[in-house]
Protein backbone atom coordinates (compact mmCIF):
# COMPACT_ATOMS: atom_id res chain seq x y z
CA UNK A 1 0.00 0.00 0.00
CA UNK A 2 1.30 3.46 -0.88
CA UNK A 3 2.54 5.73 1.90
CA UNK A 4 -0.10 8.47 2.10
CA UNK A 5 -1.53 10.63 4.84
CA UNK A 6 -4.36 8.10 5.10
CA UNK A 7 -2.07 5.10 5.52
CA UNK A 8 0.02 7.02 8.06
CA UNK A 9 -3.15 7.84 10.04
CA UNK A 10 -4.31 4.23 9.80
CA UNK A 11 -0.93 2.87 10.87
CA UNK A 12 -0.82 5.29 13.81
CA UNK A 13 -4.31 4.19 14.81
CA UNK A 14 -3.44 0.48 14.61
CA UNK A 15 -0.38 1.09 16.75
CA UNK A 16 -2.42 3.06 19.30
CA UNK A 17 -5.05 0.30 19.35
CA UNK A 18 -2.33 -2.30 20.01
CA UNK A 19 -1.04 -0.17 22.86
CA UNK A 20 -4.47 -0.25 24.48
CA UNK A 21 -5.10 -3.96 24.07
CA UNK A 22 -7.63 -3.53 21.24
CA UNK A 23 -7.23 -6.42 18.82
CA UNK A 24 -7.78 -4.88 15.39
CA UNK A 25 -7.14 -8.24 13.71
CA UNK A 26 -10.50 -9.69 14.68
CA UNK A 27 -13.06 -9.18 11.97
CA UNK A 28 -15.62 -7.34 14.09
CA UNK A 29 -13.07 -4.61 14.82
CA UNK A 30 -11.10 -4.74 11.55
CA UNK A 31 -14.17 -3.69 9.57
CA UNK A 32 -14.40 -0.44 11.52
CA UNK A 33 -10.75 0.61 11.26
CA UNK A 34 -11.40 2.77 8.18
CA UNK A 35 -14.22 4.58 9.97
CA UNK A 36 -11.99 5.18 12.97
CA UNK A 37 -9.21 6.36 10.66
CA UNK A 38 -11.65 8.93 9.32
CA UNK A 39 -12.15 10.14 12.90
CA UNK A 40 -8.37 10.44 13.30
CA UNK A 41 -8.28 12.67 10.23
CA UNK A 42 -11.41 14.73 10.89
CA UNK A 43 -11.89 15.25 14.63
CA UNK A 44 -8.50 14.02 15.77
CA UNK A 45 -7.57 14.90 19.33
CA UNK A 46 -11.08 16.29 19.91
CA UNK A 47 -12.66 12.88 19.30
CA UNK A 48 -15.40 11.99 21.78
CA UNK A 49 -16.91 8.69 22.77
CA UNK A 50 -20.05 9.90 21.02
CA UNK A 51 -18.04 10.20 17.77
CA UNK A 52 -16.81 6.63 18.23
CA UNK A 53 -20.34 5.37 18.95
CA UNK A 54 -21.70 7.10 15.85
CA UNK A 55 -18.94 5.62 13.68
CA UNK A 56 -19.72 2.18 15.08
CA UNK A 57 -23.44 2.62 14.35
CA UNK A 58 -22.76 3.76 10.77
CA UNK A 59 -20.55 0.70 10.34
CA UNK A 60 -23.37 -1.53 11.48
CA UNK A 61 -25.27 -0.65 8.32
CA UNK A 62 -22.87 -2.23 5.88
CA UNK A 63 -24.21 -3.87 2.79
CA UNK A 64 -25.79 -6.22 1.94
CA UNK A 65 -27.17 -6.95 5.43
CA UNK A 66 -27.16 -4.54 8.34
CA UNK A 67 -25.12 -5.89 11.26
CA UNK A 68 -27.77 -4.91 13.79
CA UNK A 69 -31.51 -4.61 13.74
CA UNK A 70 -32.95 -1.10 13.80
CA UNK A 71 -34.50 -1.71 17.20
CA UNK A 72 -31.03 -2.09 18.74
CA UNK A 73 -29.66 1.19 17.46
CA UNK A 74 -29.69 3.93 20.07
CA UNK A 75 -28.39 7.46 19.84
CA UNK A 76 -25.51 8.12 22.18
CA UNK A 77 -27.53 10.12 24.70
CA UNK A 78 -29.74 7.07 25.32
CA UNK A 79 -26.85 4.77 26.27
CA UNK A 80 -26.18 3.93 29.89
CA UNK A 81 -22.94 5.30 31.30
CA UNK A 82 -21.60 1.77 31.74
CA UNK A 83 -22.28 0.93 28.10
CA UNK A 84 -20.86 4.22 26.82
CA UNK A 85 -17.58 3.51 28.62
CA UNK A 86 -16.79 0.69 26.20
CA UNK A 87 -15.86 3.38 23.67
CA UNK A 88 -13.21 5.03 25.89
CA UNK A 89 -10.22 2.88 24.77
CA UNK A 90 -11.08 3.47 21.11
CA UNK A 91 -11.49 7.21 21.68
CA UNK A 92 -8.14 7.30 23.42
CA UNK A 93 -6.51 5.37 20.55
CA UNK A 94 -7.98 7.78 17.99
CA UNK A 95 -6.74 10.79 19.96
CA UNK A 96 -3.27 9.26 20.35
CA UNK A 97 -3.07 8.48 16.62
CA UNK A 98 -4.08 12.05 15.77
CA UNK A 99 -1.39 13.40 18.09
CA UNK A 100 1.19 11.10 16.48
CA UNK A 101 0.49 12.34 12.95
CA UNK A 102 0.11 16.02 13.78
Amino acid sequence: MADTYVTRARDALLSAMDGRGIDHRIQSVRYYVNLYTLLVLTVGEQCSIEDVHNAWMVGCYREPEPHVANRHVLPFHQLTDDFARIYVPLRDAIRAAAETIS
